[in-house]
C-alpha cells in the first residue's frame, strides 16, 4: 500500500493491470467459471455471502483521498503550498 500511496498510478491501470491479475488468481483460487463475478464476490462483506476483500482500485482510491487530505491540512506552510499548487490537477480528489 506504501506505493501505491506514494506514487500516483492512474486508478485505470491499477483496475486494468493489478486488480485483473487479482481477480485472476481468486478465480483459479476458488475454482469458479470465467462467467462467475469473482470481482463482486471478493467485495462483498462477509456478512452477505462475500469474502470481503476491497479491490486495490478502491484502496488506491483510499490512499490518494488520505494523501491529498494530509497535503490540505498539514502544519507546516510548504506542504499546504504544495497541495495548492497541485490541486487544479486532482478536482476529484479534493
Amino acid at each position: 500500500m506504501f506505493e501505491i500511496k506514494l506514487y500516483d498510478f492512474p486508478i485505470t491501470w491499477v483496475e486494468q493491470k493489478l486488480d485483473a491479475l487479482c481477480i485472476r488468481y481468486m478465480r483459479a483460487w476458488l475454482e469458479m467459471p470465467v462467467s462467475a463475478c469473482v470481482g463482486e464476490v471478493a467485495s462483498l462483506p462477509k456478512r452477505m455471502g462475500g469474502m470481503g476483500i476491497s479491490s486495490i482500485k478502491s484502496l488506491a482510491q483510499k490512499m490518494c483521498l488520505t494523501k491529498r487530505h494530509y497535503l490540505r491540512g498539514s502544519a507546516n506552510a510548504d506542504v499546504r503550498e504544495i497541495w495548492a499548487e497541485t490541486s487544479a490537477q486532482h478536482v476529484d480528489t479534493d
